[in-house]
């Protein structure tokens, strides 16, 4: 049972947390009054950024420390984004984005291929989004070429495609009913009962033969990107992108 006095919260808190995680609170703490007090030229204004922060933190980690709260997730790594090339810290390249990726993987020291899931917040900014969410395929393509799909990845991938399948069958007509899947396996293959070997396909695919796959077809030379603007707002597209009108 742990002593809930008053005065020792913070202190179990930290217990609780271990050298690890103050190493990682104090990691960001340097790093943001950093960011801070280049943006505002003063590092008393860095200073007045980080101590309320620090300040939430202390009474956070306080109060689960009292109540006895455990803390489950902690921070691994942590990458910096901001590579010095953009015209300002608020356009992002992907390059840099990319780069963060695989500095808080090597500060994490794990793999890439060992992350279940990965949770993305963007910007909010013109640019912004769309260059980060860029810098997130491109790491995930890179990941897959590279180590080839984990088990349980390729567990969900079977389990989903089986169940698209019976999906297809719970229905007579409408979209994408029985009739729908004959009538495409007659129109494209002439084989109206290819469902099975459709199937199999899906069943037989394997982490190599995706790996290899994916080194084929999904690297830079083969991939376009497009955005879909209102005419004449081309600021809102993707960085370098070429304007094609639609009539």
């Amino acid at each position: 049972m742990p002593n809930r006095r008053p005065g020792r919260g913070v202190e179990l808190a930290v217990e609780h947390l271990g050298n690890e995680v103050v190493r990682n609170i104090a990691q960001i703490a340097v790093i943001t009054l950093t960011i801070a007090a280049l943006l505002l030229r003063s590092w008393i204004g860095g200073l007045l950024v980080v101590l309320p922060l620090a300040l939430t933190v202390a009474v956070n980690f306080g109060v689960m420390g009292l109540l006895g709260i455990p803390l489950d997730a902690v921070l691994k790594g942590i990458g910096s984004s901001s590579d010095g090339r953009s015209s300002a810290i608020y356009a992002p390249r992907a390059g840099g984005q990319k780069l963060a990726l695989e500095r808080a993987y090597a500060d994490a020291g794990a793999a890439p291929q060992t992350v279940g899931l990965l949770e993305a917040h963007g910007t909010g900014t013109r640019v912004g989004d769309a260059t980060e969410l860029a810098a997130l395929i491109d790491a995930e393509l890179q990941r897959l070429t590279s180590g080839g799909p984990t088990d349980a990845e390729m567990e969900r991938a079977e389990a989903q495609a089986e169940a698209a399948f019976m999906y297809r069958l719970q229905t007579v007509g409408g979209f994408g009913g029985k009739s729908d899947q004959l009538n495409a396996y007659n129109t494209f293959l002439g084989r109206p009962d290819y469902f099975a070997e459709d199937l199999a396909r899906y069943e037989g695919v394997t982490k190599l033969s995706l790996q290899q796959t994916a080194a084929r077809y999904l690297h830079d030379g083969r991939r376009v990107m497009m955005s879909i603007v209102p005419r004449g707002r081309l600021d809102l597209a993707i960085a370098d992108s070429s304007a094609v009108a639609v009539s």
